[in-house]
């Protein structure tokens, strides 16, 4: 074949183009305040041949107030020329700065604004001599005392439209608790029907303040109410968020108010607003009580209240930009001759936690846990995380003998049939004889 052509060789070039490759930011997000998540990227699109491997740096736009801020990627080879080989293209990411909550405290305090440890409920001689009739309690009125500190990152301002689109705007609803369905003494007599919801009334013409700071001046707000809340399968005793219409102003002396909703207050960055309402307990002078009231009766309520931050331009994932935040406390009344330890035991969406044993100690022992043998009294909270100690041993309905006053208890919530305690304290003093200690818990529950 040689001899009968000739062959003439002609070149030709193979091109190695760059090999594409998308490189892409991760979305991020934090809490205003909180310390920054890491930073991550992937690659979208393309991959690296053989073993190459280059790294990539990310960076965020410096600030730290609520906002969005852009996340840049960018690759390096080092120096060793390696990126040549690559058409890279890169993808930023938003960071996402949310605001906080408004940070909060609860007290009930007497009527001298000192917190009070539960209250003492106190019977006398009723209409008849089979009965007592419920006299009064200790304090005599109480004060629920909200405070929020507007740790958001935005000043919370009132509803004036020149405000718009540099802050937010806040909302507060607080639910009065109803009376529990048992009260340790039965029956609850016939006069307190249709008392049980809600089971406070307000005290006073003006029975509700909003004071800035430590301040003692009334700061201008908004504050309506009403007395009744629709029934949800999640809160069969009223669900203030679901109320439709309120009436405007302050309610009444002696009313008994469901829900409370104040809106339009301003609180700037850092600084402070109390929210005080002056309650009375909606039982004082009902006739018609056991005679053993005066050692049985025990009541736990359940303040709660919501708060909403609505920022006036949205943020991130959130298109409403609404951020909302619940609080909880408990308050338990006792006859005033009880010797005992109750409360509650809060999960950590400050819902009661059902079925957790509280369990009584004479003191702490260097590794006890929930088997440690010598435990002196225990109850097992009900559906609303509420439990009262006033008997040795378990049985807190049926027992006999009186739970022993002089002792500094070391109490243990125990959940979920785990060994190690979900929570555990000494409580501040030794137990008074006829006196009553309330001790709550907060569980976390991931």
């Amino acid at each position: 074949m040689n001899s009968n052509y000739t062959l003439t060789y002609v070149g030709a070039d193979l091109t190695i183009t760059r090999r594409p490759v998308t490189i892409a930011a991760d979305a991020k997000k934090k809490v205003y305040g909180d310390t920054d998540p890491a930073l991550t990227y992937h690659i979208s699109s393309g991959s690296l041949a053989f073993s190459d491997s280059f790294s990539v740096s990310l960076t965020r736009a410096i600030g730290e107030s609520v906002g969005t801020y852009t996340i840049t990627p960018a690759a390096s080879d080092n120096g060793s020329g390696l990126l040549n080989n690559y058409a890279v293209t890169y993808y930023t990411a938003e960071f996402t700065i949310e605001p906080g909550m408004l940070l909060s405290d609860i007290a009930h305090t007497d009527a001298d604004f000192k917190r009070i440890d539960g209250f003492d409920v106190l019977f006398g001689k009723g209409s008849s001599s089979s009965y007592l009739k419920l006299k009064n309690t200790n304090p005599g009125t109480f004060h629920y005392q909200l405070t929020l500190t507007n740790e958001t990152g935005v000043d919370v301002h009132d509803n004036l439209p020149l405000n718009y689109g540099n802050g937010a705007v806040s909302t507060v609803i607080l639910t009065v608790p109803p009376l529990p369905g048992s009260v340790g003494t039965t029956p609850i007599p016939g006069s307190t029907n249709g008392l049980t919801n809600p089971a406070f009334t307000v005290q006073g013409n003006h029975a509700i303040h909003v004071h800035p700071d430590d301040k003692t001046d009334e700061m201008p707000v908004t504050i309506q109410y009403a007395l009744s809340a629709p029934a949800t399968t999640l809160i069969p005793t009223g669900d203030c968020s679901a109320v439709t219409v309120w009436m405007t102003g302050q309610p009444a002396d002696g009313t008994a108010v469901k829900c409370i909703k104040i809106t339009g207050f301003s609180i700037p960055k850092k600084h402070r607003a109390t929210i005080d309402v002056n309650y009375d307990l909606r039982l004082k002078n009902t006739d018609g009580w056991p005679f053993n009231s005066q050692t049985m009766f025990r009541a736990g309520f359940t303040f709660k209240s919501t708060t909403m931050v609505t920022l006036d331009s949205p943020l991130g994932t959130n298109p409403l930009g609404i951020y909302t935040g619940n609080q909880v406390a408990g308050l338990v009344g006792a006859g005033q001759k009880v010797t005992a330890v109750g409360g509650f035991v809060f999960d950590t969406y400050g819902n009661g936690l059902a079925g957790a044993t509280v369990k009584l100690f004479n003191s702490y022992v260097a590794g006890m846990n929930c088997t440690t043998p010598g435990v002196v009294a225990s109850d097992t909270t009900s559906l609303d995380g509420f439990y009262f100690i006033s008997k040795t041993g378990s049985n807190q309905a049926g027992g006999t003998t009186e739970l022993p006053s002089g002792v500094k208890y070391y109490a243990m919530v125990c959940y979920n049939q785990l060994p190690n305690a979900s929570s555990a304290r000494y409580i501040p003093n030794k137990l008074s004889s006829k006196e009553f200690d309330e001790e709550d818990f907060y569980i976390y529950i991931p």
